[in-house]
């Protein structure tokens, strides 16, 4: 069967991994400024509780590159070739140095920077000293040349979604916001799409279903100005919304095993579950052809939901399913292992009767959802004839669980963080003492407490390190930009 159907079935659920199987697709290419916020370590500040600052829509900046460490040569940008930098406070607001910054920001880039006291700054809402609202790549490449020439530290948001602390924000010295790199064309000769990372997926999705086809979705992290990339055909499927009591979760996690374990994968479907500690579970169905009650989901028919929405839909229609609440604090954290009948009934258990999913739920608004995300082996396989990839997957089904974790005040993050990192290692343990543990860490759901880049292997991670010492020798992103995993150092 050919790749059309994995490669879309993922396009509502993170399948930015896709894009990540294939780098070397016929028609893919980028254009870039500046390499990703993955360089580097900056571990005295990416690992202190500040304050998350995060923005929920999703994000239209694809994450292959950065994740395969594919970015632009800093050399054009004439960067010095060595930068000092101290380990700065970035939580008391700008220092009087930092405002030189911004006014001097302001002085050579006036059309795209904005202060605190421009009157368009309180409509951005954002943390920054100042912001910087580039228009086109040259606007950016400026952007990061002035800003690198005075040790500027920055941070860098396009329209993603993250709760780690600078990865989509900075607090007192220069936010980068790609808002303004919205472009959204379609060449319907060539079938192919040109986006801006600015944009929004639910924009992107209805522009291009006019055309009766859609694309991989993904979430920024690097500075990409535009990318474009293959479309693939498609209008309409069947899918949508089956929610279970908390008491069902067992047989929900029984037929997920089945259906992950079924011979001759049918490649038009795909799913993810949400389990709601404190509330239902919530399975979504996606099925990439208009085929009712698909036979690839046959397990799941034979439980009774509490509510069922499954109907004909486009791939847009899917995707607003997907509702992120509006709790000031958030956090979550992710592991992958083999999906065993043993380890699925340990794992329903752990999440129903844990003492910590007891300390999350005290917690004023405290949410615990766990999210499973079945991956195919078929994918890992599709990947490695398109020439692999950096991030060391076994050609296994595999199941990527991620503990999204929710609260209100702040009084409550040392409890929040401490509950949630016990939990999963009491996940990791019984997945190890089963067999069923991986070592891959899903970098969309991941902690930055937790050592992504790390999980790749040791021959990966190398090859990340000579593509960031090629591209970034200065150490530009290892020294100014303080979110984003980092490349270990050793």
């Amino acid at each position: 069967m050919p790749l059309r159907a994995p490669v879309i079935m993922l396009a509502a659920y993170n399948a930015w991994l896709i894009l990540v199987l294939n780098p070397g697709r016929p028609g893919s290419q980028f254009q870039y400024c500046c390499s990703s916020s993955f360089f580097g370590s900056m571990d005295a500040v990416r690992n202190s509780r500040m304050a998350r600052v995060f923005s929920f829509p999703w994000g239209a900046a694809p994450i292959a590159a950065s994740t395969v460490g594919l970015a632009i040569a800093l050399n054009s940008l004439d960067a010095p070739s060595r930068l000092g930098l101290g380990i700065l406070d970035l939580g008391r607001g700008p220092t009087t140095r930092q405002r030189d910054y911004c006014e001097l920001l302001k002085s050579e880039l006036d059309s795209v920077t904005i202060l605190p006291s421009d009157p368009e700054y309180r409509a951005v809402n954002e943390l920054g000293c100042c912001i910087a609202q580039p228009r086109n790549t040259e606007d950016v490449r400026s952007l990061v040349r002035i800003l690198t020439a005075k040790n500027t530290p920055f941070a860098i948001r396009s329209w993603g979604h993250s709760p780690n602390p600078f990865d989509a924000n900075i607090d007192g010295v220069v936010l980068i916001s790609l808002d303004n790199l919205d472009e959204i064309t379609y060449d319907e000769g060539k079938q192919l799409v040109s986006l801006g990372p600015g944009g929004r997926w639910g924009t992107v999705y209805t522009s291009l279903e006019q055309y009766g086809v859609t694309m991989v979705g993904g979430r920024r992290t690097s500075i990409v100005t535009k990318v474009t990339w293959p479309t693939l055909p498609f209008k309409d499927g069947w899918g949508g919304v089956q929610t279970f009591a908390l008491d069902q979760m067992p047989r929900v996690l029984q037929a997920l095993h089945d259906y992950q374990t079924a011979p001759d994968k049918d490649l038009h479907a795909n799913l993810i579950i949400n389990f709601g500690a404190t509330n239902d579970t919530i399975l979504t169905l996606i099925y990439m052809d208009p085929v009712e009650r698909p036979a690839a989901f046959a397990p799941f028919f034979e439980l009774t939901p509490t509510f069922d929405s499954t109907g004909f839909y486009t791939l847009r229609e899917i995707t607003t399913t997907f509702v992120i609440p509006p709790v000031p604090r958030w956090t979550w954290y992710t592991n992958s292992f083999k999906p065993t009948p043993e380890f699925y009934g340990k794992l329903s258990e752990i999440l129903t009767t844990a003492p910590e999913v007891a300390t999350l739920k005290a917690l004023q608004g405290g949410t615990l959802l766990a999210t499973f995300q079945p991956i195919n082996e078929n994918l890992v396989l599709e990947g490695e004839k398109h020439g692999g990839n950096a991030l060391g997957l076994e050609p296994v089904n595999q199941t990527w669980l991620a503990l999204d974790v929710a609260w209100w005040n702040e009084a409550d993050d040392d409890v929040a963080y401490d509950a949630t990192e016990a939990l999963l290692a009491k996940i990791n343990k019984e997945a190890k003492a089963d067999g069923a543990f991986l070592d891959y860490i899903f970098i969309n759901d991941a902690s930055d407490r937790q050592p992504v880049l790390a999980s790749y292997g040791s021959e990966n991670v190398q090859k990340l390190r000579n593509v960031q010492r090629a591209y970034d020798p200065a150490g530009i992103f290892q020294k100014l930009v303080p979110g984003g995993q980092k490349i270990p150092r050793h």
